[in-house]
């Protein structure tokens, strides 16, 4: 009678890119935004108004695995919700964020 069983477990679990919530938000003038990448690679993060349309181009490079972090200011537009948009590979996130002032 078998008294355990012995299962095999990968030894890396792959994890997708992670966009993290902006702080502070809302926010006057700037905000951090923050992401993961978990291997290397091309990454975009851009920031659009209420109707789609882009409205500022924060970063496109790529980068290598990690912890990553922008600062956006956005002295030029208007207070108002706006939305942040991150793609890394396939993986496409987006963050809401509240402009005050």
């Amino acid at each position: 009678v078998p008294t355990s069983v012995t299962e095999s477990f990968p030894t890396f679990v792959p994890t997708p890119p992670l966009l993290l919530p902006n702080f502070p938000n809302p926010f006057n003038p700037s905000t951090e935004i923050r992401f993961y990448l978990p291997q290397a690679q091309r990454a975009r993060l851009t920031v659009h108004d209420l109707v789609g349309r882009e409205v500022a181009m924060i970063s496109d490079e790529s980068l290598p695995a990690g912890y990553h972090r922008r600062i956006f200011t956005a002295d030029r537009l208007s207070a108002g919700v706006y939305f942040y948009r991150f793609i890394a590979g396939s993986s496409v996130q987006t963050g809401k964020m509240i402009l005050l002032k």
